[in-house]
């Protein structure tokens, strides 16, 4: 019923529309669209959005404003103009249209060879299939068509495009029909310049990659046809040109980066580039409403083989940047194991540009990984208000953010118009908050328990679900991550790296006797002098002082940093050390992610959820029935730290001296 209420109301509109002059259509549709433009807030959003895309107009510009509005303005004339049209003669259309180029089409039929109309959705497209004339004598003449879901209405626009003898072929019934009729040297009309969905071929289109269809290059190869732009674009009030551009040149000036070869990429991309200059000469013309550069979800990161075959433009027209917006953890250690999330987004594709938005003391970390283009360091505690604020003030839109942290707080800073989609796990209370939800990783069946997830591993479900590759091996870093100076290979002593707080609570630390217990045994089991640096906040320097005492009293070499170093300092000396025996803590995290071999300490935590990544380690702890327990005070005898004896962290750490690149327990 709805169906047939819908095509009745169609009808009734083309019907009073064609008692009307076309001029007179072409200007009430000006009106419409005029009009329309105030009505339809979403849609000029859309527009307007597009524009700025292509253009390179910022989230404020006039010039973005001023475009959307001659567009629909634009659109309205020529869609009114176009249901005018069909109910006109051949020569009453002909008397308003003019035709360019008509000898490249009568040249390939010359040669023999069928043709490849690439049409763009640009002004009144719909004057194609009513100019028979256009058309050589003898030669079939066909177009693809996408059904409408209408039946009624599908049928009566068949019926209208069939009128003059055109052939439609219905996408959905396969490519064997129209491939015929080009081996019959017949002319084939495709529209090229839609968005061809999550499984297209992505190729620059206004220096940004877009999921493209390469249809019309894939069968004007298989049946030796020539493929023909054909560009129509508004001259004047209800007048248009029709042009024919030359055949696409198969050797383009845009090649694959990897494949260079491939003659069905690069024709797509010609025939891209051909559209491109059309439309940047007469850009009202074109159809902004449709969403040309949709971001495919929830995978819109590129497999691996597609991520080989981007095309580039010329170096003075790089790609736009794909941007991506990264909410930091505000711990030191969970950054360092996101940090393989990081990668794999800045990795997904090859337009990829991620900015960090971290809380300042954090910055120094992000700064260093080349994966990171931008950070943005958040001072203090600002609220939701104040972070959207700045993101406003930054300048930049994004076209997702991917949101580390489970937070509430997290989900309301980038709650703004600037981002296109937020992503990230329910988290608190946030599910209205996000665009694309990632389910938290665990067992398929709750029956079956499986082994407790690493929190890198955690992190990186929000990169496959978006379509990215996990690593197999989080502890073979594909290149290295941090660009720190090595250590000094000229330094004499053996410097060994202590870590003896932990910001999180009395829980996960190990008893300070026992780290000068395991400093004793190592400065007299190395065979070498020994220096050992003490590293740590400066709210640790209790601990700090009682260790220091405790090492001179045994008259060990030491040098105390402890709050003493900014976080770009403790990168730099935690690099110069050969190996570093810490606490479940973010010093851990870090000299691991540095490269440096770590001997972590567990209690309280679970090393198969935070042992250190990035480096040869090893994890020790005592097991005991009440752990974890993920306290921040023991409530009883803390055995299972004093279980952990300085002879097996020795043990363990002269191991790691010993054959630095030996595998340490790996993350699950």
């Amino acid at each position: 019923m709805f169906h047939r209420l819908t095509y009745g109301c169609f009808r009734l509109a083309t019907g009073l529309v064609s008692l009307l002059p076309i001029t007179a259509c072409f200007r009430l549709g000006g009106w419409l669209g005029r009009v329309f433009f105030h009505l339809a807030p979403r849609y000029r959003r859309l527009v307007r959005h597009n524009i700025a895309l292509a253009f390179d107009l910022g989230p404020d510009s006039t010039e973005a404003d001023r475009l959307a509005r001659r567009h629909f303005t634009r659109l309205g004339s020529n869609l009114a103009a176009s249901v005018r049209v069909t109910s006109m003669t051949e020569a009453a259309i002909t008397k308003r249209v003019e035709v360019a180029g008509l000898d490249h089409l009568k040249a390939a039929h010359l040669h023999n060879r069928g043709v490849v109309a690439a049409i763009s959705h640009l002004s009144n497209w719909e004057l194609l299939t009513h100019l028979p004339s256009l058309v050589p004598d003898g030669h079939p003449c066909g177009t693809l068509y996408q059904p409408v879901a209408n039946p009624f209405l599908d049928a009566f626009i068949r019926r209208r495009r069939g009128l003059h003898g055109f052939k439609l072929f219905d996408r959905r019934q396969g490519f064997l029909r129209p491939a015929k009729l080009l081996r019959q040297n017949g002319i084939l009309g495709i529209l090229v310049d839609q968005h061809a969905g999550d499984h297209g071929t992505w190729l620059p289109f206004f220096n940004r990659l877009a999921s493209t269809s390469t249809l019309a290059a894939l069968l004007a190869r298989r049946s030796r046809a020539v493929v023909l732009p054909v560009v129509v674009r508004t001259i004047g009030v209800a007048r248009w040109e029709i042009r024919f551009h030359p055949p696409v040149d198969k050797t383009c000036a845009v090649r694959t980066q990897v494949e260079p070869s491939d003659p069905t990429v690069n024709l797509t991309a010609d025939i891209n580039q051909v559209f491109e200059h059309a439309i940047r000469r007469h850009p009202e013309d074109w159809f902004w409403v449709h969403a040309r550069w949709k971001t495919p979800q929830p995978k819109f990161l590129f497999p691996e083989r597609q991520r080989r075959k981007p095309v580039h433009l010329l170096p003075d027209q790089p790609l736009k940047p794909f941007e991506i917006l990264v909410r930091s953890p505000n711990w030191l250690g969970d950054a360092c194991m996101a940090a393989p999330v990081v990668e794999a987004f800045a990795e997904g594709r090859p337009d990829a540009r991620v900015t960090v938005l971290t809380p300042a003391n954090l910055a120094p970390l992000w700064r260093r990984l080349p994966a990171v283009a931008e950070v943005i360091p958040l001072d203090g505690k600002p609220s939701p208000r104040q972070v959207r604020r700045l993101l406003a003030a930054h300048g930049r839109r994004f076209d997702v953010a991917v949101l580390l942290p489970n937070s509430l707080r997290s989900a309301l800073e980038v709650n703004t118009p600037l981002i296109q989609r937020r992503i990230g796990f329910p988290g608190h209370h946030r599910r209205h908050l996000l665009d694309q939800i990632v389910p938290e990783p665990g067992p398929a069946d709750p029956r079956r328990p499986e082994p407790p997830v690493h929190h890198a591993r955690r992190y990186l479900q929000l990169a496959t679900h978006c379509g990215g590759v996990e690593p197999a091996d989080l502890n073979t870093p594909r290149h290295p991550p941090l660009q720190t100076p090595a250590a000094d290979t000229d330094t004499p002593a053996l410097h060994i790296g202590l870590v003896a707080g932990a910001e999180y609570g009395p829980a996960k630390r190990w008893p300070v006797e026992s780290f000068a217990e395991t400093a004793d045994l190592l400065r007299q089991s190395t065979g070498q002098p020994v220096c050992f640096r003490l590293f740590g906040v400066k709210s640790e320097r209790p601990l700090a002082d009682d260790l220091s005492r405790r090492l001179e009293a045994l008259g060990i070499d030491h040098d105390d940093r402890v709050g003493r170093t900014t976080l770009d300092q403790l990168m730099d000396e935690l690099r110069a050390c050969r190996l570093v025996i810490s606490n479940d803590t973010g010093s851990m995290h870090l000299a691991a992610f540095l490269g440096v071999p770590t001997v972590g300490i567990f209690g309280s935590t679970e090393p198969s959820l935070t042992s250190p990544i990035g480096a040869p380690h090893i994890s020790v702890r005592y097991h005991v029935p009440c752990s974890p327990c993920f306290l921040r005070q023991c409530p009883i005898d803390f055995r299972c730290m004093h279980g952990v004896t300085s002879g097996r962290v020795a043990e363990a750490a002269l191991r790691l001296l010993e054959h630095p690149a030996a595998e340490g327990q790996h993350p699950r």
